[in-house]
């Protein structure tokens, strides 16, 4: 998820009662609002938890107004706001790269982000499963693998996976 904006260049712009659109569904809701805390422009409860809304964020320094959306509609209201939180496979559909055109984009490696990485998740009973081990350690994890989603995406899917 990136933070996009055709007015702005860094969320260090911001003003005063900016509008920020962000995804109203729940977990594309947490996950914004943490990626605006990681960029310096709200502060979240301590102890807020993963999946959070507006009303858990303790400091606002410039009254930032949020207005929520569903997530297939963030990127339309683009032109309306000051910046939109924008997920990777909305933005793609937009014409617009995360990793070129977003003003801050999220950081894998940020504890937070770690709850929105997409896994490979098997049923308890096959996770002895040669076949999906032979799958995840010689098609999935490898640099081949690596490098096509480089190609394929162009920016706008991260492989973040290591290699083997």
């Amino acid at each position: 998820m990136g933070v996009y904006s055709s007015k702005l260049k860094s969320v260090d712009e911001l003003k005063e009662g900016d509008k920020v659109a962000i995804p109203v569904e729940t977990s594309n809701n947490s996950r914004a609002l943490y990626i605006l805390e990681a960029a310096g422009v709200i502060k979240i409860k301590k102890d807020a938890g993963d999946f959070i809304t507006v009303d858990d964020i303790e400091e606002n320094p410039k009254n930032l107004e949020f207005i929520e959306l569903p997530a297939d509609q963030v990127s339309r209201a683009l032109e309306d706001v000051d910046i939109a939180l924008i997920n990777s496979d909305m933005a793609m559909e937009a014409g617009l790269i995360p990793t070129e055109d977003s003003i801050f984009l999220e950081d894998p490696e940020n504890e937070r982000s770690k709850n929105f990485i997409n896994v490979i998740a098997v049923k308890e009973e096959n996770k002895d499963n040669e076949d999906i081990k032979n799958f995840i350690e010689n098609y999935y994890l490898t640099d081949q693998t690596k490098k096509i989603i480089e190609e394929e995406y162009k920016g706008s899917v991260i492989p973040i996976f290591k290699t083997r």
